[in-house]
């Protein structure tokens, strides 16, 4: 489900992207992507792609503890965009089932959407509306929403977004 979600963000973020510059490219982010106590973490990965309609860059991470996996993808571009999309909106939304919320974490607006039977999820945190924009987005199956935020809470968030202007 999460690669296909990556793929169907690289098309439609090389079809709408967005021409900047200023962020040399997915090794600079990468470093960000640090080791979570206690997971296995699979080696950082990354892109940056250039094309007539302008730049994408992202930097991925999975992590796995026995059946609850994370992962991180720092978006730069049109990608990004899409993402906080529903941040954008403000939109918050509860039933038996579902959990959607826009929250503040740690000083940046953010996004949560949480599957409660399915204990799983994801979650958009808003690093720039700048040019570039970017999101850094968590994915999390196996867990509670605030068990991801609390893991993501071991990431510098902050020095990501810096890295970006």
């Amino acid at each position: 489900m999460v690669k296909r979600l990556g793929v169907l963000v690289l098309a439609l973020s090389f079809v709408t992207g967005v021409a900047w510059g200023g962020v040399s490219g997915y090794r600079g982010l990468v470093k960000f992507l640090t080791d979570l106590p206690g997971w296995a973490g699979e080696k950082p990965d990354g892109m940056t792609m250039d094309s007539p309609q302008g730049r994408m860059i992202t930097a991925t991470r999975n992590y796995k503890k026995g059946e609850k996996t994370f992962s991180l993808a720092i978006l730069v571009g049109g990608s990004a965009t899409m993402a906080m999309a529903p941040i954008q909106m403000g939109m918050s939304m509860e039933t038996p089932e579902v959990l959607m919320k826009t929250i503040s974490f740690k000083g940046f607006r953010a996004g949560v959407n949480y599957n409660k039977k399915e204990r799983e999820g994801g979650i958009v945190v808003q690093l720039s509306t700048q040019n570039p924009p970017a999101a850094l987005v968590v994915n999390f199956h196996a867990m509670d929403y605030r068990d991801a935020l609390d893991l993501l809470d071991h990431f510098d968030v902050k020095g990501m977004a810096s890295a970006l202007k």
